[in-house]
């Protein structure tokens, strides 16, 4: 029996990512670093958001929303340089499967950024996720849920994805929290995991989930205001939009403006 093309293509890949990981550009991580402790000094919140060079067109909208709230600061971790709009690169790849490798780096750049002492929370979330800031930010000034030590809040799954990776099958059964939903890192979690490590499962929240498992000491902690779907995948009353932070597959200007007017209307 012959090997397909597509598993030729696929171990090439796999090959590239993994020396992408272990031999990453020191100069990216040090301009990361300097551009981290010259403009962030600190807040409430971090928004760090997933992006790719395949989707630029995404930064204009969603850096002027972003930048309406005082108490959260966001960048965008890509595959590309663009600091006039907070665009950090941590990869070199822009294929899907390196969105793993892009959360790991950049989580553990955040790490060596020293965010225990400057933000209370990491919020991540995809370009494509409609975050309410507002909802978000009155949780956490008054809900013990949000801000508790040692926890990563979401929206939870079960890894049951076979997709012919060993590194992903291995895994089956795993609880980790939906990246596309977003979740939200108290800042003690990166003292208990100080350096995340990639697992190739081609999943960044997966990858996430394994690393949390295996401190056994940081707790996944669901919350039905987190949704991996658009609003109308649910059944949800106005209070329980409201009541949401976030929605996903929010993919253009004119998606993501219906999100804000719709909560402008309630």
């Amino acid at each position: 029996m012959g090997i397909k093309k597509s598993h030729i293509s696929y171990c090439l890949g796999l090959i590239r990512r993994i020396a992408y990981y272990y031999f990453l550009d020191k100069f990216l991580v040090r301009k990361c670093l300097n551009f981290l402790d010259n403009k962030y000094k600190g807040n409430k919140v971090l928004i760090l958001i997933l992006h790719g060079g395949k989707s630029k067109e995404r930064v204009a909208y969603l850096k002027e929303y972003y930048s309406g709230f005082l108490q959260c600061d966001f960048l965008f971790y890509a595959d590309y340089w663009d600091l006039d709009n907070n665009v950090l690169k941590v990869s070199y790849s822009d294929e899907y499967q390196s969105n793993e490798m892009k959360h790991i780096n950049i989580l553990n750049i955040t790490s060596r950024f020293g965010v225990i002492g400057k933000y209370e929370s990491i919020f991540c979330v995809d370009d494509d996720t409609f975050v309410n800031i507002q909802e978000l930010l009155k949780k956490l000034d008054g809900d013990k849920k949000w801000t508790q030590p040692n926890t990563i809040l979401g929206e939870m799954l079960i890894q049951s994805r076979n997709t012919g990776n060993p590194f992903l099958r291995k895994h089956e059964g795993l609880c980790y929290p939906s990246g596309g939903a977003g979740y939200l890192i108290h800042n003690t979690v990166f003292a208990v995991i100080p350096r995340f490590r990639m697992y190739f499962t081609d999943y960044s929240d997966v990858s996430l989930g394994i690393n949390v498992k295996k401190s056994q000491s940081v707790i996944l902690e669901a919350d039905s205001a987190f949704h991996s779907q658009p609003v109308d995948f649910y059944n949800l009353s106005k209070e329980n939009i409201n009541n949401a932070v976030s929605f996903h597959y929010v993919k253009t200007r004119e998606q993501f403006e219906f999100y804000r007017e719709q909560l402008r209307s309630l």
